[in-house]
């Protein structure tokens, strides 16, 4: 077992990738590393002149998400705090996550003129429904752990300050069974959506750089960056 704390998503995927590679580990456990899970993007680094940003590069999200889904061991993730963007779109790839009852959540793409990603427009829609997904996709609104474990975002809720111990708890407990049997299921299920997930993400990355660099979003992220 292995616990990553903090990283930023390019280190992150790599620690993935490492530790399923090492024979040793049976199961990733993802937390943050202070009082919060992620607070997302810096919304510095989405006004960054068009000239800095490469499109040939895969971005940090892209290799993150790609390493959680090609992950045969089971990766977990425990959320205490604020878990925001990128902090909520990766947990739709991990298989297992549990979060503090004071935790919040938020996915705010419309609110900041862009689009949905990390294969969160049709992961959050086969785990809650349509107007669920639209109601967290479109309006960007704080949600409580409750909401993200009806929404299917999150395993189960524990007590506040608990979420890391439940989830290594749990992650031992996996370590005991035979890993042929845990790796098996976790393919299986997998595999129902690797394909789709696979030839949406670029489709939503895509979009998500498109407006990104639009005229409207660059402006209304001034003008937020300006408020604070």
């Amino acid at each position: 077992m292995s616990k990553i704390r903090g990283q930023a998503p390019y280190a992150l995927a790599d620690g993935v990738a490492s530790i399923d590679a090492d024979p040793d580990i049976t199961a990733v456990v993802i937390t943050g590393a202070g009082e919060h899970f992620c607070a997302g993007n810096d919304l510095a680094d989405f006004v960054a002149p068009k000239d800095e940003r490469d499109p040939q590069k895969k971005s940090g999200a892209a290799a993150l998400f790609e390493a959680l889904d090609t992950a045969r061991k089971p990766t977990f993730a425990a959320i205490e705090g604020y878990a925001v963007g990128i902090g909520v779109t990766m947990l739709l790839h991990c298989d297992v996550v549990y979060a503090g009852s004071t935790a919040k959540f938020r996915v705010p793409f419309a609110p900041l003129g862009v689009a949905p990603e990390g294969g969160s427009s049709l992961l959050i829609q086969q785990a809650s429904g349509i107007k669920k997904a639209k109601e967290i996709l479109m309006f960007g609104d704080v949600f409580t752990p409750e909401y993200a474990e009806h929404a299917g975002i999150i395993t189960a809720v524990v007590d506040s300050g608990t979420a890391l111990d439940y989830a290594i708890e749990r992650a031992r407990f996996l370590a005991t069974l035979p890993s042929d049997a845990v790796h098996t299921a976790k393919r299986l299920i997998d595999s129902h959506n690797t394909e789709a997930i696979t030839e949406l993400l670029p489709v939503e990355f895509a979009e998500f750089g498109r407006l990104l660099q639009s005229e409207q979003t660059q402006a209304h992220l001034k003008s937020m960056m300006a408020q604070r």
